[in-house]
């Protein structure tokens, strides 16, 4: 009869690790494609969009009036600002409440 030890369990282990193997590469193979597929219809349908929404540009030839510049006017000077007055905060008078804060004695 067929025993069950120790070395036909590696042996069936091994072989269902490769099978697995095997169908997870094909499935990620074809995933893969079909990916590849997905971004290349994409990219086509926005070049396709581009071309509709803008048109071929058609340039003007470049004349001898277009290359004649006007002078810049001179920039008007800033006028200068005015100075700045600092002023200080009023002195307010510091009070306590029923005690003096310099002790005074009669010594």
């Amino acid at each position: 009869m067929f025993s069950f030890d120790r070395e036909t369990a590696i042996l069936a282990a091994v072989v269902v690790c490769v099978a697995a193997s095997l169908y997870m590469y094909n499935e990620l193979r074809q995933s893969k494609d079909d990916i590849t597929k997905i971004k290349t219809f994409l990219d086509r349908v926005q070049e396709e969009a581009q071309e509709v929404q803008m048109p071929q540009m058609v340039y003007a030839p470049v004349t001898e009036e277009m290359l004649e510049l006007e002078p810049e006017p001179e920039p008007e000077p800033e006028p200068e600002p005015e100075p700045v007055v600092v002023q200080e905060p009023p002195k307010v008078k510091r009070t306590t409440r029923g005690k003096s804060p310099v002790s005074v004695s009669s010594e």
